[in-house]
């Protein structure tokens, strides 16, 4: 996807005292690297990738923008788009094709980056067949108070696209009528990433990644907040008849040709 580059007015305001300093990225090359976090995966179009994390054993969680073709700004049919669960070094626990896509209603995918197009930036994929919990655990949405304090994130991106990478603590700098910002360490490729909050000793999917760009000089990423948009498109999900083969589906994907999904940018605060 082209790069974006556009200006909403947003004023941070200065971070909370109590944030904690962002940790560096940690590749997680190994099986015991990543136990726990199987349900975060690669999603790829075949011309260009990002990520996205299981929130059920058939629904796929990721940013709108990546389920769209920059060029003819239409949506890629969901059995164009592959899930390749913890995907290390070429191998993946599980790989399925998306059976059923929903995207919010509010998202506007040729329109200008605004903070309304970020917030809108969810879709939810159907998949063919459900990975068992066995394989991959997915993660819950949060679903308590908003938090302000430290989050982590599981992400590919480039120069790491082959195997997920953990920022264990990075902090929400602002939230503004949907919109969150945050010091998270993303690049192309890391959209649809999701950002993680503690609560009661589990991991929760508090947001995603939707774009990364500039605020007062330094380098931040924005996402949302999900909450009721996500119920949302599990509705529109459930209302439509499901048909589904149970088969396992074996897929085999040439990632020779394959480029990394650019996540957009912006600029805020100069």
């Amino acid at each position: 996807m082209r790069r974006l580059i556009a200006l909403i007015c947003i004023a941070l305001m200065p971070v909370a005292a109590h944030a904690q300093k962002s940790t560096s990225l940690t590749s997680l090359t190994q099986r015991d690297d990543f136990l726990g976090l199987e349900a975060v995966g690669r999603l790829d179009t075949g011309a260009s990738t990002c990520s996205a994390t299981l929130i059920a054993s058939d629904l796929v969680l990721t940013a709108a923008h990546c389920v769209y073709k920059s060029g003819t700004k239409e949506q890629y049919r969901p059995d164009e788009l592959t899930f390749r669960a913890a995907l290390t070094n070429g191998e993946a626990l599980a790989e399925r094709r998306g059976y059923r896509l929903a995207v919010d209603a509010a998202y506007d995918f040729p329109g200008p980056l605004t903070r309304a197009r970020v917030i809108s930036d969810i879709a939810l994929i159907l998949l063919d067949d459900p990975i068992p919990t066995s394989i991959a655990s997915p993660f819950a949405l949060h679903s308590g108070d908003a938090i302000d304090g430290p989050v982590s994130i599981v992400s590919y991106g480039r120069g790491r696209n082959e195997q997920m990478s953990w920022q264990r603590a990075c902090n929400i700098l602002q939230r503004d009528r949907g919109l969150v910002i945050m010091d998270c360490d993303v690049t192309y490729g890391s959209s649809g990433s999701a950002i993680f909050a503690r609560e009661n000793g589990r991991y929760r999917v508090l947001s995603l990644t939707s774009a990364i760009g500039l605020s007062n000089g330094k380098r931040v990423a924005f996402g949302m907040e999900l909450g009721a948009r996500v119920e949302s498109l599990k509705q529109q999900l459930r209302n439509a008849p499901v048909r589904r083969s149970t088969a396992e589906k074996r897929i085999t994907v040439d990632s020779s040709s394959r480029q990394t999904s650019q996540a957009r940018f912006l600029r805020v605060g100069d």
